[in-house]
């Protein structure tokens, strides 16, 4: 029998007192109840909760309603008045009465909530479960099984706003792995790296599955890919050998009457005609390249303005390329661009995976028509 964790606050919670009882009653229930999750996301069809809650199916459909669309500016009001709201919202004649003192959230009108309920799969979100549960701070094996759990309900309503307010949550696990422990074995401490690096991958994945970004911010940067690591140390020792190249040319020769002198350690900065560059890149693709730029086109669809920055196709275009040489396979490498276009995943780690899979798939190598491979279909 599984255990939940209860936090003795939680009949203190100022939120969770201003809650009518029926409604406080079903969120204790929705947390310890032995059909949950630690994660906070599971089946629960509403037939069982009269039967095992002892409230009325009554009491239980207006309880879900205001879990579910409490909402902040409102959150100061009194018990009494709460629930009178919730019960007469079609009573024009009721007015609703104003709160004796400021909210704590002030003026912001925004949806506050405590559950979201996919009425036509019968799955639950109990919005603070997971972090509750979980004491602050979840384990690799933790978010393993999250992870894992959560890929079954993939069609409700309710994955992307637990995607969404968990996210930062998820960050910080991360950011709290990479604090290296005193005294701790090297060799151990290589293979967690790399065993959090797939597992983190992996999370991202599902995130941009979902239309979400995971790591994205400058506190928590898209990891760069090896190749634009390259790219950077190559653009270092070229940006080096030019202030070299400076510094003699200017022991060697002085500046004419009315010339100015231009500094050693200036930056010389050298505009890239990105045009040339992708049409030179292009070429290399021979037979792909349809299906190169029908992902192209997909990558940019993601965009507001629906184009890319030369830059930016640039840089795909490289990297496909890298892909392309590494698995040495254009078959393969199409067919496992095929499936990323049709699934509409702008990721390159997704790409990799996907080609990984169908090389498994097939031992190493396909012949014959990509057309004929269920993978595409």
């Amino acid at each position: 029998m599984a255990y939940k964790t209860i936090n003795d606050s939680f009949y203190f919670d100022p939120e969770v007192k201003c809650l009518p009882k029926p409604a406080s009653d079903l969120l204790l229930y929705l947390i310890i109840n032995p059909h949950s999750h630690f994660s906070g996301i599971y089946y629960l069809p509403l037939a069982n909760v009269p039967v095992e809650s002892k409230l009325s199916a009554d009491d239980v459909n207006k309880a879900l309603d205001i879990l579910s669309r409490v909402k902040k500016s409102t959150i100061e009001q009194n018990q009494e008045d709460t629930y009178r709201v919730s019960d007469n919202q079609n009573n024009s004649k009721q007015q609703k009465q104003k709160p004796d003192r400021v909210s704590v959230f002030g003026n912001n009108d925004k949806h506050h909530f405590f559950i979201r309920y996919d009425s036509s799969r019968s799955i639950v979100f109990v919005k603070s479960m997971l972090r509750h549960q979980t004491g602050g701070r979840m384990s690799e094996r933790q978010i393993r099984s999250v992870l894992t759990h959560i890929t079954q309900f993939t069609k409700s309503s309710v994955i992307v706003p637990f995607l969404e307010y968990h996210k930062e949550y998820i960050r910080h696990c991360f950011l709290e792995f990479e604090k290296l422990p005193a005294g701790a074995d090297e060799k151990k401490l290589a293979a967690g790296v790399n065993r959090r690096k797939n597992l983190k991958a992996e999370v991202e994945i599902f995130y941009q599955q979902h239309g979400l970004s995971f790591f994205c911010s400058k506190k928590y940067p898209i990891q760069p890919s090896r190749h634009e690591e390259e790219e950077e140390e190559a653009s270092a020792e070229e940006e080096a050998d030019i202030v070299s190249e400076s510094e003699n040319s200017d022991t060697h020769s002085s500046p004419s009457h009315g010339e100015e002198k231009t500094p050693a350690n200036k930056r010389v900065s050298y505009a890239v005609d990105y045009a040339v560059a992708i049409d030179d890149i292009k070429l290399g693709f021979n037979g792909l390249l349809s299906t190169v730029e029908a992902y192209i086109v997909m990558v940019a669809n993601k965009n507001k303005t629906k184009t890319l920055a030369q830059s930016r196709e640039h840089g795909i275009l490289l990297e496909l390329s890298e892909i392309r040489k590494d698995k040495g396979n254009d078959v393969a490498f199409k067919s496992a661009l095929l499936k990323v276009i049709n699934k509409e995943i702008d990721n390159t780690n997704y790409l990799r995976k996907t080609l990984e899979d169908i090389k498994e798939i097939t031992g190493g190598g396909i012949n014959g028509s990509v057309w004929d491979s269920p993978l595409t279909n």
